[in-house]
């Protein structure tokens, strides 16, 4: 029995540190290691399985913990492009305003929820998720930093929500546009921190 029991596993060498975390993680949880760790790999190779890796699927998750602590709400693209496009002038004005003072918001929340160091790489996942984008790139060199996003089926209204949201968002992280060029669903732009 203790043979064919042999027989059906394999041990796998990882750093003394990582098993120690496991230990703790698992006991915790008042579950054995083995199990743990095989609930663990079972779950990694299922992310794989469906086109992802684990490293996106964790990133992925953390930007849905952080829009559900935020209270975000998704909207198709498409609901979005019929809203603005229904709205009268005067209403228009205040939605912008709207998109404006949401980024700043979120700004705020999110700089409450991460690390000072982490917030532009989170920010670049999560505008690209968030907004359904086909690119979102965001380089930070010393006190400057770029923003790019490309959308091939963005509207010229929702760019300009877009625009206006991202705004909010950099001008609340500290940051002064030095440099814009706006097409419908092509932004780039370019920012330097300001002093405090």
């Amino acid at each position: 029995m203790v043979e064919s029991l042999l027989d059906d596993t394999k041990l796998i060498k990882i750093p003394k540190t990582l098993a120690a975390q496991i230990k703790l993680v698992a006991g915790r949880l008042g579950r054995g290691m083995s199990e743990y760790a095989t609930d663990a790999l079972t779950q990694a190779l299922r992310i794989e399985e469906m086109g992802s890796n684990l490293e996106m699927a964790v990133d992925t998750f953390h930007v849905v913990n952080v829009h559900r602590g935020a209270g975000l709400v998704n909207l198709p693209r498409t609901s979005l492009t019929r809203i603005v496009s229904m709205l009268q002038e005067d209403e228009v004005a205040m939605f912008h305003e709207g998109s404006l003072e949401a980024g700043r918001w979120y700004a705020s929340y999110i700089s409450s929820k991460l690390s000072p160091d982490s917030i532009l790489s989170f920010l670049q996942n999560d505008l690209k998720i968030t907004w359904n984008l086909d690119e979102a790139e965001i380089i930070e060199e010393d006190v400057l930093v770029y923003f790019r996003a490309t959308s091939f089926n963005m509207s010229k209204d929702v760019t300009e929500l877009f625009v206006l949201y991202t705004s909010g968002i950099f001008d609340e992280l500290g940051y002064s546009v030095t440099d814009a060029d706006v097409l419908p669903g092509l932004v780039s732009f370019k920012y330097i921190k300001t002093l405090n």
